[in-house]
């Protein structure tokens, strides 16, 4: 059986977990606020997935400037 690969993180899902753990919030937490699924959450943080509608959300939740969708 072949193990899951494991991606890296990107510099905006460091900044939106950092985030997370300053408001006390969970990823289920976001992903509901958002009406997505924890899975496409974990998608947009970890991938290069474009996602810019969700990402501007998620911005605007968490307080974070928006220079770290694009970094």
């Amino acid at each position: 059986m072949a193990k899951p690969s494991k991606r890296l993180t990107t510099q905006f899902g460091k900044k939106v977990k950092k985030a997370l753990i300053e408001y006390n919030l969970t990823q289920h937490d976001l992903a509901l606020k958002l009406g997505i699924s924890d899975s496409y959450l974990c998608d947009i943080l970890k991938s290069d997935k474009k996602a810019v509608k969700y990402k501007k959300i998620i911005c605007h939740i968490l307080n974070i400037n928006e220079s770290y969708i694009y970094s």
